[in-house]
């Protein structure tokens, strides 16, 4: 409902970032319950898990993210951020908006947007070790991020690293 009130224009831009921060970290707890899930997983000798609930949220995020990716010139460098993460999050989706996201990441270079933008790409580009070294860069300079083990090798880089994007994107242009 709230997706089809963004493409509907029923929001302002403010509400429709709201809106995409609150699907991208939705959508990210997929990933995070499996890198929590990690240590357990190994010790009980079995693949980490998501949450039962989580693959349930992410194909429902998934499931509206195509059309929210095609708002992208009707919004402002903010959302289109958010957007760039989404589409990270969705790389099947988010593929179309490639050289988009590399324009807003060129156009904010020396900028946490730009950092954020880059990783975005970097994890279009399925680059989970690139990704990862960009995820430990924005670690080592954005203390607003909340904490978790980025260098646990239990888990996958590229969770590891979409995680790092989730939370920084969120606590730049969200209200996390």
């Amino acid at each position: 409902m709230l997706a089809r009130l963004i493409t509907q224009d029923a929001l302002t831009a403010g509400r429709r970032r709201d809106v995409y921060i609150t699907l991208l970290s939705a959508a990210d707890q997929y990933g995070f319950d499996i890198i929590l899930d990690a240590d357990l997983a190994a010790a009980l000798g079995r693949p980490p898990q998501p949450g039962p609930w989580t693959a349930d949220v992410r194909d429902t995020v998934g499931a509206v993210v195509p059309g929210l990716l095609r708002r992208w010139a009707v919004e402002p460098p903010a959302n289109q951020l958010a957007l760039a993460a989404l589409a990270a999050a969705f790389p099947d989706h988010g593929q179309a908006l490639h050289g988009l996201i590399a324009e807003l990441a060129a156009g904010q270079a020396g900028t946490q947007a730009g950092a954020y933008g880059n990783l975005a790409l970097l994890l279009l580009a399925c680059d989970a070790g690139g990704a990862l070294d960009a995820a430990r860069e924005i670690t080592a300079w954005n203390d607003e991020l909340p904490e978790f083990d980025i260098d646990d090798q239990l888990a996958e880089p590229g969770l590891r690293a979409l995680h790092v994007l989730a939370d920084a994107v969120c606590a730049t242009v969200g209200a996390c």
